[in-house]
């Protein structure tokens, strides 16, 4: 049987968590750089959120947003083919 860990909430109100709910976060914080680094800084967040949900670790795109943007980690983004000697 699982243990439950005590937690007040910001309204004061009192609620029970998993206690491995306090490590979950450096856990996808690992997950996240270590996806990143294998990919070469190619992978977005939208990409990252799609490897790891192949991996059966379910998280919303807006934290893997909000890991890369605390991490700093961006992806490397396409420039467009511009014709120069096209008129506009």
């Amino acid at each position: 049987m699982r243990k439950w860990i005590d937690h007040y909430n910001s309204s004061g109100t009192r609620s029970l968590r998993k206690p491995y709910q306090k490590y979950a976060k450096e856990f996808k914080i690992r997950v996240v750089q270590k996806i990143y680094d294998r990919r070469k800084g190619i992978y977005g967040y939208r990409r990252i959120t799609l490897e790891m949900e192949n991996d059966r670790c379910t998280i919303n795109y807006k934290t893997v947003s909000k890991l890369m943007c605390t991490l700093g980690l961006k992806s490397l983004t396409r420039r467009k083919n511009i014709d120069p000697t096209e008129e506009r």
